[in-house]
């Protein structure tokens, strides 16, 4: 099969085999989660709703793009096409996994770019699920297709992989020697005039992770930095030069902060879903001409814009 992959030809038949299969044999379970969800402790219901969005991610997106893929490719189908059935199938998973595991989503924001610029979304990381999640929010807000810059590691998943990849969206190594080939991949991309989403933190709050980012911002004499990154409490301290990169396009800018749908703090420091199982969304848009200039002064805005969005995370999940 000329221009596929060799991966492909055997890894994503194998991977719809699995994702039909699971779907079919933890069926029953999850039809019981979703009866017996409101009436189960708090404390267990975070843990229980990463199941079923685990489930409801395997029965719609995962099978339905590899499966929807294959059609497109025999059909030699365009990228609006592909983009159409990227929708199509996050919105499917919203679907059956609200319901199920009685999850609401809440969108809440004032104002949006009317498109006659480039839109860069700057979003908040946070848990499993975290870019399906934020790009479901933008399909809903936007009339364009979000093309988000993403790491290597997604493409283990091979329907994001397969699906992405026909986007063009950017895979980026996060290791030293991917450096300079992310911010140039960024700089295409943000060129290209497609709303770009963005996720400055590069991956998900831990405690761990906060730690190593105050020692290694204090080891480089950057004392005071390091003590405005301890005070984060569901956010990491964001990474610059990417979004420096991204904003020489002078773009409309959008923050988004976001609860996530899974859990990924231990259970003493919450869970990302509130017990009550409403997955809150928040987003602040900065017009082009609001958006600092300098390199430096770039730096500080983003700085006070993430220590705003943690706040905000923290009243989120009180």
């Amino acid at each position: 099969m000329k221009g596929v992959p060799a991966r492909r030809i055997w890894r994503d038949p194998a991977a719809f085999g699995f994702a039909l299969t699971g779907t079919l044999a933890l069926l029953p379970l999850i039809v019981l989660l979703g009866l017996v969800l409101p009436v189960l402790p708090r404390r267990t219901r975070p843990g229980l709703r990463l199941l079923v969005v685990s489930w409801a991610w395997l029965a719609t997106y995962e099978a339905g793009c590899l499966a929807t893929g294959f059609t497109l490719w025999l059909r030699r189908r365009p990228r609006t096409a592909w983009a159409a059935a990227q929708r199509w199938w996050l919105a499917a998973w919203i679907r059956l996994l609200c319901p199920l595991g009685r999850i609401r989503l809440s969108v809440s924001g004032t104002g949006w770019p009317d498109g006659t610029r480039p839109i860069l979304v700057l979003s908040q990381h946070i848990g499993s699920f975290n870019g399906p999640l934020v790009l479901h929010l933008l399909h809903r807000m936007l009339d364009q297709d979000t093309v988000p810059i993403v790491k290597t590691a997604i493409g283990f998943d091979p329907a994001m992989d397969l699906m992405l990849r026909r986007l063009d969206a950017p895979f980026i190594r996060t290791d030293a020697g991917g450096r300079v080939p992310a911010l140039r991949a960024i700089d295409r991309l943000c060129r290209s005039g497609a709303p770009v989403l963005l996720f400055p933190e590069g991956t998900s709050y831990t405690r761990a992770r906060a730690r190593a980012i105050a020692d290694r911002l204090r080891g480089g004499g950057n004392d005071a930095e390091a003590d405005r990154a301890e005070r984060l409490r569901r956010s990491l301290w964001p990474h610059t030069g990417g979004v420096q990169i991204a904003l020489r396009s002078q773009p409309d800018v959008v923050f988004l902060a976001h609860s996530g749908l899974a859990p990924v703090l231990p259970p003493a420091a919450g869970g990302s879903v509130a017990a009550d199982g409403v997955v809150r969304a928040r987003y602040w848009v900065v017009p082009a001409e609001s958006v600092p200039q300098g390199r430096e002064e770039q730096a500080r805005w983003l700085h006070g814009w993430w220590e705003r969005i943690d706040r905000w995370s923290e009243l989120a999940h009180a």
